[in-house]
């Protein structure tokens, strides 16, 4: 599967060594997010796809957890996509916070 368009960054807030690293993309229309410093998926209907959107929405809990739902009730696609969302997320710098 390949996904179109993912955006991932970094909120700076201290919940790991790394910060927050979050990353998200859209998939049949819904934004879908992954925040890899609290093992956290959401799903955003009616979000856009950029920072200010995902976080308005996380920080106001307006999302619901990702389940095979969202991928028409299958498991291996949402396992992919979440992957590939993941390892974005991974990817993108961590921050360095103060001890």
């Amino acid at each position: 599967m390949q996904i179109d368009k993912i955006i991932s960054f970094n909120t700076g807030r201290q919940y790991s060594d790394n910060g927050q690293r979050i990353a998200a993309a859209v998939h049949n229309g819904v934004v879908i997010m992954v925040d890899v410093d609290r093992h956290l998926e959401y799903a955003f209907p009616g979000s856009k796809l950029d920072r200010k959107s995902v976080l308005e929405a996380y920080d106001y809990d307006q999302g619901t957890y990702v389940n095979s739902d969202f991928f028409g009730g299958n498991g291996a696609i949402k396992m992919e996509f979440m992957d590939q969302l993941r390892d974005h997320a991974r990817a993108f710098p961590g921050c360095i916070l103060p001890k």
